[in-house]
């Protein structure tokens, strides 16, 4: 296992080692974790790691590498992660899955790392575009994903304005997601969001996100826009000024 952009390399010998994956602290927690969600080593029972290895033909080497975004940063790069983790291990063993249940099998990972979250990050990662997530409460997900539609000069305006500032604060997502939960922007904020974005008006689109963050006062001051883990905020700039260095 290697995670270059911490530039550490393990091994697992034993299939105890590759179950032992609940610390989230852990360099190697998400590999370990996707070879159990995956189906190749089981959640608890007993498990020989050479016969494994055997039936396969050989052994596993998987490496992740995560450029230009620092960990901790609430940009949703662990969902994201597994999902390309995932993938890759799916198409090694020649097997295909459909988008959601890709998307089903990161969040098996994420509960098995603890960390709680895979509910809907590994969405905007392995789906392009800008899109409408929507599921309803329980916890069998039926993720529906809507693709936003925009004119082009709403496009080119969005490009010219959107600003993502980062607050440098560094936190894991677990001890968040219940109060994000808790008071999430919801579904009718989410629709204003989409609504304003279909037909190109970014001034809607910043006063509809800043109408969301107040819902979340506990976790978003009031005078930025956006985000939902106070570690980063999408925000609109009020013109089209040249990006920030």
């Amino acid at each position: 296992m290697v995670e270059t952009g911490l530039a550490r390399v393990g091994t697992a010998e034993t299939a105890e080692e590759i179950q032992d994956c609940h610390n989230p602290y852990d360099s190697f927690a998400l590999h370990k974790a996707a070879l159990i969600a995956c189906g190749i080593i089981p959640v608890k029972e007993e498990a020989d790691l050479q016969e494994i290895l055997k039936r396969m033909g050989g052994g596993i080497y998987l490496s992740t590498q995560v450029y230009g975004v620092p960990k901790g940063s609430g940009l949703g790069t662990s969902s994201i992660l597994s999902g390309a983790c995932v993938k890759g291990i799916f198409e090694f063993l020649g097997q295909e899955r459909t988008d959601a249940e890709i998307y089903d099998v990161v969040l098996g990972m994420e509960q098995i790392m603890s960390t709680g979250g895979g509910w809907q990050d590994q969405v905007g990662g392995l789906t392009e575009g800008i899109k409408l997530i929507s599921t309803k409460p329980g916890i069998a997900q039926n993720l529906v994903v809507e693709k936003i539609e925009m004119p082009e000069e709403g496009k080119k305006e969005l490009k010219e304005r959107f600003a993502l500032i980062y607050t440098g604060q560094r936190r894991l997502a677990r001890n968040l997601l219940r109060d994000v939960v808790g008071g999430y922007i919801g579904y009718e904020a989410g629709q204003s969001i989409a609504g304003a974005l279909r037909v190109g008006n970014q001034d809607q689109t910043f006063y509809a996100a800043a109408g969301a963050v107040q819902l979340n006062p506990f976790i978003h001051p009031p005078e930025l826009t956006g985000g939902h883990t106070g570690r980063r905020w999408p925000s609109i700039r009020p013109d089209a000024a040249p990006p920030y260095p």
